[in-house]
């Protein structure tokens, strides 16, 4: 699982990224706004989301001015049979 940070004084709102590995898809979803979005690639996810969130922030009157911040978390899960 991935999170894209942003604090909302400084631009900056959380969007969580996972696999989803039944639809073998990329997810971005965030409880900050509305942002559903998947892709194939994690980097054109990534792309997707820097693209659409200037436009759904403003469309839900949420604050979008000057730069939006990007912090990108890696987290891996991995298995192992025991």
């Amino acid at each position: 699982m991935n999170n894209i940070l942003y604090d909302k004084d400084m631009n900056e709102y959380t969007v969580v990224l996972f696999w989803d590995s039944e639809e073998k898809v990329w997810v971005a979803t965030s409880e900050d706004y509305p942002i559903v979005l998947e892709s194939e690639s994690f980097d054109e996810l990534l792309e997707r989301v820097r693209v659409a969130t200037p436009e759904l922030l403003e469309g839900n009157n949420l604050s979008a001015t000057g730069t939006l911040h990007f912090k990108v978390n890696q987290i891996e899960s991995l298995q192992a049979a025991v």
